[in-house]
This record gives structure tokens, C-alpha cells and sequence, in this order.
């Protein structure tokens, strides 16, 4: 496969590469809940929510098997209620992709509510 042209980040954007732009300045706070345990990663949580949130940090509460992303969005409203998880399973000559429904609670994100525990409880996106 061969690999196109890229665009440098530090070039203009024009209108002629039929890009539109959104500001995502919204803090919001993102709960995850049915997440199968194949997928308790902060890796998997960053793939799920990056097309409506840019996350910025993650927490998980294993006594409810429940997610926390932080980060930057469009709006609360932006982020769907409910998404797909997909799972990526390779075997030697096939590739399945598993689909699990797992449901999203957006809400603002205030530093007070969300403080970042002195144990840690709130971590830092690990680079991708």
C-alpha cells in the first residue's frame, strides 16, 4: 500500500482541503460503564471517546467497573449517550472485530468535583 502526501501540521488550513473546523473548549468528564474486562485500558478508553473528546486524563474504578475520561470537547451535549466499543481479535488467518455496546455519562468538568486525589486516583493520558 503505498502512503500519500502529508499535510504538515504547521501549514495554513484552507477551505480547499475541505477540512472544517470545531473548537473543543468544553472541560467535560466522561463515565464509561459496561465495559467488557478485555478492555480496561486507558489505550482502549482514549480510542473510544477521541472522536468527540480529546482526553486529557483517566481514572478507573474497578470496585464499579466504571471509566472516567477528562478532557476537551465541543460540548456535553456532543458526546452520545451510549457508542460501540470495538475489539480487535487476530488468529492466524482471520480477524474478528467484537462490538460491545457500553454506555457514556457526560457532564462539565469542575476541578473541584474532579480533584485529582492525593493517591493519585486521576492519571494523565499515556502517549499514544
Amino acid at each position: 500500500m503505498e502512503s500519500g502526501p502529508v499535510v504538515a501540521a504547521d501549514r495554513v488550513w484552507r477551505d480547499a482541503y475541505g477540512v472544517s473546523t470545531e473548537k473543543w473548549t468544553t472541560k467535560v468528564e466522561i463515565k464509561v460503564k459496561n465495559v467488557s474486562e478485555h478492555a480496561n485500558h486507558p489505550s482502549k478508553m482514549e480510542t473510544l471517546v477521541s472522536s468527540f473528546c480529546d482526553p486529557q486524563a483517566y481514572r478507573f474504578d474497578a470496585a464499579k467497573n466504571e471509566h472516567y475520561v477528562c478532557g476537551f470537547a465541543k460540548s456535553v451535549e456532543s458526546i452520545p449517550r451510549s457508542t460501540y466499543l470495538k475489539l480487535k481479535y487476530e488468529t492466524v488467518d482471520v480477524v474478528c472485530m467484537k462490538s460491545f455496546l457500553v454506555n457514556l455519562e457526560a457532564r462539565l468538568y469542575t476541578e473541584a468535583e474532579g480533584d485529582i486525589g492525593a493517591e493519585g486516583e486521576i492519571n494523565v493520558m499515556p502517549e499514544s
